[in-house]
């Protein structure tokens, strides 16, 4: 049974639950895998990258976590571009597929002690798996959300897709506790793979919800496309590089967050359950927050609230960080990490909305894919190898506030460049492929499916 499609002026109660669930589970479940790689980083760094020096394999291990982002930016084409031709239900039920599989892969991987190099290179595919399956989640869960809400609550259905980070957050801060209590015996022998292994007891709801799930209203009234990469790349090449340049803040912002583990074990000699706690604390704060936010967001309003939250971002990073490495103690982390979380959902709630209009609906799935990965390829990815490199290399804990600065001006530039309110979807003609009820064959539309969001 599959969900009919929603009319423009439902309302957001009228919307079908298992609708909002199938659409924000993967993401969930993505930061999840993100999250509690992190966690056991200092426990996976020895068994599969032996290399006597204990600092060197805590960096190999957040390089392998960085390598696996290369094939975000494919999987975000890919899929986005499946999804704009076969529809966002099939896209969202394969990304979850794919991702499974490289879970299972890294949970069940045998250490370096046991195969060599063999492990390690299990890792690193079971990665590139699940980066290239996460590259397409993003981009086609919010195109989804947005499609399917309300006329006049859009951008609170598409922050949803962030909002349910915090849910993967509240289960990685659960399992986190119960794995810091584990000796470190028990880490190293079967912990990490329990840890590793829990989005496989969740899976088999989310494919059966999404397997069940109904197409987007919007999708099914403008039909399929099959969008070239040259196409797509020559003619919202510019909207892809602005959009991309508003979330470095945002990426920066969490995988400073995923780094925190492993930087309070080796640099703070803050109690190991302190990033936990805070994992709740800012889990709680984003799924609350951004879609408060988002509730009262408009598009003539989204980007004036991006711009005065990002400037509160900015000011507070340096603060946040001086609070939480000097003199640390548990309650300067979650003050000042709580903090950051603040401005960053606040910064975030509206973002969304705002880029996935940038792109009409039929090259919406590969556009907002393409424009995610490509600021988590250059801002998340290895942003735990570069913190923990510049704590090595300049010998001071508030150095990884440089590169959290760095990324915050990068995307207060970028707003300046985002069209006007009302001129969000004057997009530049696009050839699009469709195939229409009069023939099989491909015709060529110009310009065909903007659509008034």
């Amino acid at each position: 049974m599959t969900e009919r499609p929603l009319l423009a002026e439902e309302s957001v109660s009228s919307v079908p639950l298992r609708v909002l669930v199938a659409a924000c589970i993967g993401n969930a479940l993505e930061f999840y895998s993100v999250t509690v790689y992190a966690f056991a980083a200092m426990t996976l760094s020895p068994l599969f990258f032996p290399t006597g020096k204990a600092s060197l394999s805590l960096l190999l291990t957040f390089g392998m976590f960085g390598v696996s982002y290369l094939a975000r930016p494919i999987g975000g084409y890919v899929l986005g571009a499946y999804a704009d031709q076969r529809g966002r239900r099939a896209a969202l039920l394969r990304t979850l597929q794919i991702s499974l599989v490289g879970t299972a892969i890294v949970a069940f991987a045998p250490t370096y002690a046991t195969l060599g190099i063999g492990g390690p290179l299990l890792i690193l595919v079971a990665r590139i798996l699940q980066g290239f399956a996460v590259g397409g989640e993003l981009g086609n869960a919010t195109a989804y959300l947005m499609e399917q809400g309300p006329k006049d609550r859009k951008p609170l259905f598409a922050s949803l897709q962030l909002a349910s980070q915090g849910l993967g957050g509240v289960i990685a801060a659960t399992t986190g506790l119960i794995y810091a209590d584990l000796s470190p015996h028990h880490r190293a022998v079967w912990g990490w793979r329990a840890l590793l292994a829990v989005p496989l007891l969740l899976a088999p709801v989310g494919l059966y919800i999404r397997k069940h799930l109904g197409e987007s209203r919007e999708f099914l009234a403008n039909g399929p496309a099959r969008v070239s990469t040259f196409h797509l790349l020559m003619n919202y090449r510019k909207s892809i590089l602005i959009a991309g340049a508003s979330i470095a803040a945002l990426t920066a912002n969490i995988y400073f967050r995923v780094y925190l583990p492993a930087f309070v074990g080796s640099q703070l000699g803050l109690p190991a359950w302190s990033p936990y706690v805070l994992m709740y604390i800012t889990s709680f704060i984003n799924m609350l927050m951004i879609p408060w936010v988002a509730s009262f967001t408009t598009p003539e309003n989204c980007r004036r609230i991006m711009m005065v939250s990002l400037v509160l971002l900015t000011l507070a990073v340096w603060p946040a960080i001086a609070m939480v490495t000097t003199h640390a103690t548990v309650s300067r982390l979650l003050i000042g990490c709580s903090a950051l979380t603040v401005f960053q959902a606040a910064y975030s709630a509206p973002q969304c909305f705002l880029i996935a209009s940038l792109f009409p609906t039929q090259v919406r799935g590969a556009g907002v894919s393409a424009s995610y990965n490509l600021a988590v390829l250059a801002f998340g990815g290895f942003a735990p190898a570069i913190f923990s490199g510049l704590v090595q290399y300049t010998g001071n804990p508030h150095s990884p506030a440089f590169y959290l600065l760095g990324a915050c001006v990068v995307s207060f530039v970028s707003l300046f460049f985002f069209p006007a309110p009302g001129g969000e979807r004057q997009q530049p003609t696009v050839v699009l492929r469709r195939r229409t009820r009069s023939t099989s064959n491909p015709v060529l539309q110009p310009g065909h499916g903007h659509t008034a969001l």
